[in-house]
């Protein structure tokens, strides 16, 4: 390459760096629960909750012989676990 195509990088390099900033930001303080004296996250402790909920659910349609007629199980409890989670954050955290 030659000099001023790199000059012309750099200077949009430099350009969008200035642009990013304000994406920066963070927030002012991550919700966390307080757990035996340890901080956990509140994202984790509903993550936990949905794969107990997908776990659960998995046994109750097993234990009443719908279990079987799960189609693709491999995507559908996971899909489970995941709006459960997501539920969980709603009702607990949502605002």
């Amino acid at each position: 390459m030659s000099a001023p195509s790199l000059f012309r990088l750099g200077r949009v390099t430099r350009g969008s760096g200035l642009c990013i900033i304000p994406f920066l930001t963070a927030c002012t303080a991550a919700p966390a629960q307080n757990i035996a004296g340890s901080f956990f996250p509140s994202w984790l402790l509903c993550a936990a909750g949905g794969a107990l909920g997908a776990v659960a659910t998995r046994a109750a349609l097993g234990a009443t012989g719908i279990g079987t007629g799960v189609p693709f199980p491999l995507l559908t409890y996971p899909a489970i676990a995941g709006s459960l989670t997501l539920a969980l954050w709603l009702v607990l955290f949502g605002h």
